[in-house]
């Protein structure tokens, strides 16, 4: 057999690249149907909101003026863990309420900061680490989404 003989592929090296293609192009639309995997600083910041959002409650219960203040904020932090929880478990519908929610509460706690520190300084810490941790969430899975056509060349699941 001489070197041209080798060149040529058959048909069956022809259909098992094929195969190979089709693989590859199913695997890409998967990864895409289930979102932008998590990176590591994406990971430490959705367990931080959940975590912060635990260790303000103390602070919350203890300003609350009635029984159902307090109560709401319980259970305004059992939905924001839930929230986590399904973000760490991959769920798309979490990912976007939990995303949506990060913007939604720095633009609801950041304009009254200013006020929140000349009345209570306490409650301003509080809500200035809120604000950065979700607001770092925020830019982190915005920012996730803003090159999609790398998972098509497997760029971020390149060991390096």
């Amino acid at each position: 057999m001489n070197d041209d003989d080798r060149a040529v592929p058959t048909a069956s090296e022809g259909i098992e690249f094929q195969v190979q293609r089709e693989a590859r192009e199913v695997a890409s639309k998967a990864v895409r149907a289930a979102g932008v995997p998590l990176g590591q600083w994406t990971r430490w910041l959705v367990i931080a909101t959940g975590v912060w959002a635990v260790c303000e409650l103390p602070v919350e219960l203890w300003v609350s003026q009635t029984p159902l203040d307090a109560g709401a904020s319980v259970i305004a932090k059992l939905v924001w863990i839930s929230l986590v929880t399904g973000v760490m478990l991959h769920s798309r519908i979490a990912r976007v309420a939990y995303v949506f929610l990060c913007g939604l509460s720095v633009m609801a706690v950041a304009f009254d900061l200013p006020a929140e520190y000349r009345l209570f300084r306490l409650g301003f810490y509080c809500s200035a680490v809120e604000c950065l941790l979700k607001g770092a969430a925020f830019v982190s899975f915005v920012s996730s989404y803003m090159f999609p056509d790398d998972l098509d060349r497997g760029d971020r699941y390149s060991a390096q």
